[in-house]
């Protein structure tokens, strides 16, 4: 009997995994033209070091960043940067961060700095072909992969191609001008697949064939070779085209086939391989062209295909080509049908509906009856379970019809308590004895009347009940299952009344035995023995854990989440600010983490209280019906939880889930100007200087006739694009922070002035908790010539200039304006002064001609008068004599004689002189007080105009001494040499 059970065992748990993995069902995100992609015909997927994902297609190369495709210089542009040929076969990236594409026609290099593209082709860059398959790096050396040339070994410090080929592979050499794949393991081994000539192993380090490989070389001989893997045990998987699949073990030298099989249950699903990724430590992923896409358990190498949800049927059938990416997400190239992407998130939220859309069954309540079976309450169709194990609901029968259930509950003694909407039900599940509570008016200690939502178990066994309205009540452990009795009012805390108000939306016990109930205005904690209570200002408390730090983690409808301590002190408030999406939290687990899970009409949200970051997870990460409410939670041994809502139950694994909360790198993804495009295929349609969007510069130079300016950015991430939060601000245009979800990602400006800028951009992985990672970008506006400094310094020059040039044309005409106003002033004073000159001589020559008249009048006066006096004097010496008195005649006579002798014209000149001058005389002796009398009377006479003649007869004086009294007269005035005397004296 044991061995027949051993047996038994073992072969259940040899077809176990065939059973499980015949199928897997998985969420695919799909992207195709109308998603962005340029041609659904896909042939490479590449993620370069910047975690940016390149995409090749029979339409050229896109970038994808999580949230679109950006073509990258596809032919057709007639531009001199843009790739040989558009369809792109191969990827690569080399160790200098430059990008290769191997495209049907050439070669193309692409350095991601300078934004330079070298095209390398057959006729005269020495390569073997143009049809390029493959590109792999060891050292300095690119080994490249031809069609119809063999193998290309590019020396990067060289910059010249060698061809590495020969008919004989037996000589070292490697043999095949048709290579598909390329792959180099991690004994520097190059393993190298051809079309229609097998395999060839190079050692890339001495470049010689390896010969142990003899054995699989002729079995592959004739075998077309699509794609090369080593798995995490160093095996070598080998995919051909027809002949299915090939695992090398390299320890065992030993090759094994896997091949469709149709009479076989455990077979791949077709043999045309075409690519081989490992996702986990023990599963292949193995794309087939036609036969879609298995996994393969490398324990126990079983197949399961994958069945993609989501996805149009036979959409995924024909792949081309895979790649695992850096954040464990799984990429796969279409032949026709475009993109597909595991979507890992997607997949680990289970959801799992009871009844049709059209027909939705609301569950009320849920009780846990071990860690597969779940009993649900529902509001009309009565009682369901549910089995996690097989994925199924089922009708519950307890031995009556029911349909409005409110509330289930399974206690400790396996006994099911069921409220409806007039009774309550005991139902044993060990001896499926049933039992009911009734409301009775006339018993005081019948059921109260009212609708029970909550039943829940002391530490005692007592039964607790809470109702919508202000009420609970109790059944003792003594009475469960035998009597009826049910404790309410003042007999539930022996006479002590407990005041409530409003509508209980909580009612449980924590681990230390406190009952909780959560009411619309407050939060009651009761020690049911001593009826010790306290009350915390909690509003519509809808579910409470306990975490094991002894923390309390309370929910709320509509006021988010609340932290409480061992005290029932309130420590910390989570809502919107601090990240959650919704705050009518309806359930609450805490996981083995310590996170806080809760349940919202928005999804799921966790809190990791390590960190103090809310992640949140909507329908973007495969919730269903993520608006429906998750009023109900429940925790599995294994560490999985289960919320159930309307009409279904999500389930999952919260210690499998790790939102990434490291900030990713911002990179740029556009730049435009009015709405055009300055980057990639249009980077060559603009003026602007861009080398690159890739490049580590960050500068833009833009011109100054720009309108309106747009910078497109991402942080990159595959798993939650759009709950990543933005916010950037151009320094030296606007300094404060503007921000923006994820769909927008963009900044715009309007007609920046000439200058420069720096534009800052930083994102948040989850609200409320920014990166320090800063993107910063110089955008430099230039303006033409005649905008640079230089000119406008030259423009100040010049204008300095010819402002300076007419100040002094102004100053210039107002000095000669001025000097012919002087000159004309001078002639006119010239002219005054010669009338007033000659108005002066005429009045002289009156004066001086009225002068000679009463000059000769006086002088025959003065002679008449001499005349006179001498007949008197004659007439007197006679009759002196005649009196004979001596004395007389001798003093008298001489007086007279005296008198008469002194008396001439001079004398009688110079008083007529003296008595018409004198007011000249007085106002120039004034002026002149070091002039004697003598100069004074020789500038009287030449104020009578007077010749130096005749001042010298008047003077009774030579004409030389003259001139040395007039040299004394200018050295006594002051006289400076241009001066003249004469001139002086008549002008005063």
């Amino acid at each position: 009997m044991k061995l027949t059970t051993l047996f038994f065992i073992s072969v259940l748990s040899y077809l176990f995994p065939i059973l499980l993995n015949a199928q897997s069902n998985f969420k695919f995100d799909s992207y195709q033209t109308k998603e962005g992609l340029i041609h659904n015909h896909v042939l490479s997927i590449f993620q370069d070091s910047r975690n940016l994902l390149w995409v090749g297609t029979y339409g050229g190369v896109q970038i994808y960043d999580g949230h679109e495709f950006h073509n990258f210089n596809t032919v057709g542009k007639e531009k001199a940067n843009i790739l040989s040929h558009t369809t792109v076969q191969c990827i690569f990236e080399d160790a200098d961060n430059n990008m290769w594409f191997g495209t049907e026609h050439g070669l193309n290099k692409y350095e991601v700095e300078t934004g330079k593209v070298t095209k390398f082709f057959k006729d005269d860059n020495g390569l073997s072909s143009d049809n390029i398959r493959s590109i792999i790096q060891d050292d300095s050396i690119l080994w490249i992969g031809t069609y119809n040339g063999g193998l290309v070994k590019y020396d990067e410090h060289s910059q010249k191609f060698t061809a590495f080929n020969t008919i004989n592979p037996y000589k070292n050499k490697v043999s095949g001008r048709f290579i598909n794949t390329m792959f180099l393991d991690s004994k520097h081994q190059l393993w190298i697949g051809t079309e229609n000539e097998g395999l060839n192993v190079l050692d890339v380090r001495s470049q010689k064939s390896i010969i142990k490989y003899e054995e699989i070389f002729k079995r592959l001989s004739k075998s077309t070779i699509n794609c090369i893997f080593e798995d995490s045990n160093n095996d070598i998987w080998i995919g051909t085209w027809g002949n299915g699949l090939y695992r090398y073990n390299q320890k065992r030298n030993e090759l094994k086939q896997f091949n469709h099989q149709i009479d076989k249950t455990n077979t791949i699903s077709g043999n045309i391989i075409k690519a081989i990724v490992q996702r986990e430590n023990d599963k292949l992923w193995i794309s087939t062209y036609g036969n879609g896409i298995n996994i393969l358990d490398l324990n126990t190498l079983h197949f399961s295909q994958v069945e993609m949800n989501d996805v149009d049927e036979n959409n995924y059938d024909y792949i081309w080509t895979s790649f695992s990416a850096n954040d464990n997400s799984l990429w796969f190239g279409s032949f026709g049908y475009g993109l597909f992407k595991l979507n890992s998130l997607k997949n680990t939220f289970r959801y799992q509906k009871i009844g049709a859309y059209d027909n939705e069954i609301r569950v009320s309540s849920m009780t846990k009856v071990n860690n597969d079976n779940f009993i649900l309450g529902t509001y009309s169709k009565g009682l369901y379970l549910f089995n996690k194990k097989d994925k199924k609901f089922s009708k519950y029968p307890i031995g009556k019809s029911l349909s409005v259930i409110s509330a289930v509950y399974l206690d400790s003694k396996n006994t099911l308590w069921v409220s409806t909407d007039s009774t309550l039900l005991n139902y044993s599940l060990t001896n499926k004895n049933l039992v009911e509570y009734r409301h009775a008016s006339e018993n005081n200690k019948a059921l109260p009347k009212g609708v029970i939502t909550t039943i829940t178990e002391d530490e005692k066994g007592n039964i607790w009940l809470s109702y919508s309205k202000e009420k609970i009540a109790c059944i003792p452990t003594s009475a469960v299952g035998y009597s009826k009795e049910v404790l309410s009012g003042n007999s539930l805390f022996n006479g002590k009344y407990l005041e409530l108000h409003g509508t209980i939306n909580y009612f449980d016990f924590d681990k230390r035995n406190l009952l909780w109930i959560g009411t619309s205005d407050q939060l009651v904690s009761i020690n049911t023995s001593t009826f010790e209570v306290n009350r915390l200002p909690i509003n519509v408390a809808t579910d409470m854990k306990e975490d094991h730090f002894g923390n309390t983690w309370v929910g709320t409808n509509g006021d988010g989440l609340y932290k409480i301590d061992r005290n029932k002190n309130i420590l910390k408030h989570y809502g919107y600010e601090e990240g959650l999406s919704c705050l009518d939290i309806q359930a609450l687990q805490i996981d083995k983490r310590a996170r806080v899970w809760v349940g919202t009409s928005c999804g799921f949200s966790v809190l990791n209280t390590e960190t103090d970051l809310v992640a949140n997870f909507s329908q973007d990460y495969g919730l269903k019906n993520y608006s429906v409410n998750l009023h109900l939670s429940a925790a599995i041994d294994n560490g999985e939880f289960i919320f159930a809502g309307n009409n279904g139950i999500n389930s999952f694994n919260p210690n499998l889930i790790s939102k990434n909360f490291k900030p990713s790198k911002i990179y740029l993804t556009d730049v435009r100007i009015d709405n055009k495009s300055i980057a990639y295929e249009n980077a060559m349609d603009t003026l602007s200087s861009i080398p690159s969007l890739l490049s580590t510069v960050d500068t833009i130079s833009l011109p100054d006739n720009q309108s309106i300016l747009t910078v497109k950015f991402a942080a990159i991430n595959y798993d939650f694009p759009l709950t990543i939060q933005y916010a950037y601000k151009l320094e030296g245009y606007n300094n404060k922070w503007i921000e923006t979800d994820g769909k927008s990602r963009s900044a715009t400006f309007s007609k920046l002035p000439i200058g420069t800028y720096t534009l800052k951009i930083k994102s948040s992985p989850n609200k409320g908790s920014w990166s320090d990672a800063v993107k910063e970008i110089t955008i430099i506006v230039k303006g033409s010539f005649f905008d640079t400094l230089l000119f406008k310094v030259l423009l100040a020059a010049i204008g300095l200039i010819v402002f300076s040039y007419l100040l002094f044309l102004i100053f210039k005409r107002k000095e000669l304006r001025s000097i012919v106003e002087e000159k004309r002033k001078a002639v006119q004073d010239l002219h005054e002064e010669n009338q007033l000159i000659q108005f002066k001589n005429e009045q002289l020559n009156t004066n001086i001609s009225e002068y000679n008249q009463k000059i000769n009048e006086m002088s025959t006066k003065y002679s008449a008068l001499k005349e006179h006096l001498n007949h008197m004097y004659q007439n007197i010496v006679d009759i002196t004599t005649q009196s004979n008195n001596t004395e007389f005649q001798s003093s008298e006579l001489n007086e007279l004689k005296n008198n008469l002798n002194s008396m001439n014209n001079d004398t009688i000149f110079d008083n007529v002189l003296e008595l018409e001058t004198d007011t000249f005389l007085t106002d120039f002796a004034k002026k002149y007080p070091q002039l004697t009398s003598t100069d004074l009377r020789i500038c009287s006479l030449v104020r009578l105009n007077k010749t130096n003649k005749e001042i010298a007869q008047i003077l009774n004086i030579t004409l030389g001494s003259l001139e040395q009294s007039r040299y004394r007269i200018r050295k006594k005035m002051k006289l400076e040499k241009q001066v003249n005397l004469n001139d002086l004296i008549l002008r005063f």
